[in-house]
Formats: C-alpha cells, sequence, structure tokens
C-alpha cells in the first residue's frame, strides 16, 4: 500500500510528500526536529535546504551512529543533534541559542506524543517560529473508530490539535489513508499568540 511507511522515511510517502510541499513554500533555511528517531526525517530536512541551511534534531537516545555519522560527514556544521529531552534545560538553552540570530523555518513536532509531552514541546520550541515558516505536529489522526483502535497511543496529537482549533488557532490538516499531519503557517501562529 501507498501509505505504508516507508523503511527508508519511517513516514507514510504522502506525509513525506505533504511535508516537502510546506517545506518547498518557506526560505528552507533553518529546520528544528523534535523527535529524530533514526535521522530518516533529519536527512530529507538538510537535502531540502536551502544552501546555507541548518537542521537541529533533539531525540532522547542516539539510535543510528551510522547515520549520525554520515549526517555530520556530509552537512557539517549544518547538522546539530541534540541528545537528550526536549524539556531538558540545557537542549531548551541550546536551541534557543541557535535561534538567535535565525528563527526555524519549519519546527516539525514528532516526539513525546501524549497531550503533556505534544503541549509542552509546542510551548517550548514554537516560539522560534520564522513568520513565512510552519509548525507541523506529525501523527495526527482523524478517522473514527480506527484513530482509537490503531492509533490510542497517539490521542495525545489529537487532543492537543483540536484544543487548539477550539481556541480559534487556525490549525491544518493534511489526511491520507490512515493518518496525518496537522501543522500552521508560522505568522498564523504567532498572530494567534497575542
Amino acid at each position: 500500500m501507498a501509505g505504508n511507511r516507508d523503511t527508508m522515511w519511517s513516514h507514510a510517502s504522502y506525509e513525506l510528500k505533504k511535508m516537502l510541499e510546506l517545506i518547498y513554500e518557506t526560505p528552507r533555511g533553518h529546520f528544528l526536529e523534535i523527535g529524530a528517531h533514526m535521522f530518516n526525517m533529519s536527512i530529507a530536512l538538510y537535502l531540502t535546504s536551502a544552501k546555507r541551511g541548518k537542521v537541529v534534531t533533539i531525540d532522547p537516545k542516539l539510535k543510528s551512529p551510522e547515520r549520525l555519522e554520515i549526517m555530520k560527514m556530509y552537512a557539517g556544521d549544518r547538522f546539530t543533534f541534540l541528545e537528550g529531552l526536549s524539556t531538558d534545560q540545557p537542549i531548551i538553552d541550546k536551541v534557543h541559542e541557535l535561534a538567535k540570530d535565525k528563527l526555524f523555518d519549519l519546527i516539525l513536532v514528532d516526539g513525546n506524543h501524549t497531550y503533556e509531552g505534544i503541549k509542552t514541546d509546542t510551548e517550548l520550541y514554537a516560539d522560534l517560529i520564522s513568520p513565512k515558516g510552519y509548525i507541523v505536529w506529525h501523527d495526527f489522526f482523524t478517522i473514527g473508530e480506527n484513530c482509537e483502535s490503531i492509533h490510542g497511543r497517539f490521542q495525545g496529537v489529537n487532543t492537543y490539535i483540536n484544543e487548539l482549533r477550539d481556541k480559534g488557532i487556525p490549525v491544518k490538516d493534511y489526511l491520507e489513508e490512515t493518518s496525518c499531519i496537522a501543522y500552521i503557517k508560522g505568522d498564523e501562529w504567532i498572530s494567534s499568540q497575542k
């Protein structure tokens, strides 16, 4: 099936396609990925970044030292891996320091999928989004009973996104097959926080 998660990317092909469409609408300068897993999306972000673009990824545990070495070899100082929890103060400080001179054109929230986790990650990092960028939340599901039975572990994402919508924040989603991403343009997020 087309929607099966590709072993290379760990995202369904249609999710990757939509994320790439959003990325190409941005200046493609700096990207933040919360939840790097095997660096699959990190690779895609690096490959689509502008000539001087940078990718920052956070993950609690290094799962693929080989891929990290490849990223360092090809990307050099354009790639930063921060090992630790996105809620650890040294990680928060480092990400904010890296965004001091240039805000992120994409913030991909794909770490802790509990309600508290996704809400906290958003609160800690969303203020670092460029007005021309996007915040993207991965693993948002909208298909009724399938969501409960197959994807119950992602209910925190659904609850948080729906809470944002209930507050009038214009979060959009892209749905295909059984999962989707939720996203918002940086300028819409910024104006919703005033």
